[in-house]
């Protein structure tokens, strides 16, 4: 949910679906391979910013897919 926050404006026009710490978009093909990485770097920044003060190693993995079940 903290990274949600943390989404700027035209990524969260394009968020479909958030359960727990899985995030699921919307995006043209064309702009998907982007939308991935930094949608990463957030979760990474966030993930950071909560976790790490505790010593909780933080990991981001992104997947492009025709349906949100990938």
């Amino acid at each position: 949910m903290a990274a949600v926050g943390g989404l700027p404006k035209h990524l969260l026009e394009r968020l479909v679906l958030f359960v727990h710490d899985e995030l699921v978009f919307e995006v043209p093909e064309a702009e998907a391979e982007q939308t991935m990485k930094e949608v990463e770097e957030i979760m990474l920044r966030t993930g950071a910013w909560l976790l790490e003060p505790w010593g909780v190693p933080v990991e981001s993995e992104g997947a492009i897919s025709e349906s949100w079940k990938h």
